[in-house]
């Protein structure tokens, strides 16, 4: 997995991908987005010179870990079904 994931520090591209969230988000007027449709934005926004499966993975722990601080919110409606996200706003 730490092969996977970039050896770039995760904890800075959750909080990148936290504002690209935020910006996506508001410029889309959307309240959710499916995981392939942030990846597909963050490539063309984000060229990498990481694989795809790389640049995947490293969303994923980021997403993950902007879950565990409450940014985000991820559902899934069955196990390894697309996975969609949503912003939590704090108001």
């Amino acid at each position: 997995i730490t092969e996977l994931a970039h050896q770039e520090n995760l904890t800075e591209l959750a909080a990148e991908l936290d504002f690209f969230l935020q910006r996506k988000f508001f410029q889309l007027e959307k309240k959710e987005i499916e995981f392939e449709y942030l990846l597909d934005l963050w490539q063309a926004e984000k060229p990498s010179s990481h694989s795809v499966t790389q640049e995947k993975v490293a969303i994923f722990w980021a997403l993950l870990l902007l879950a565990s601080q409450s940014k985000v919110e991820l559902k899934q409606e069955d196990f390894y079904q697309d996975l969609t996200i949503s912003l939590i706003r704090v108001c």
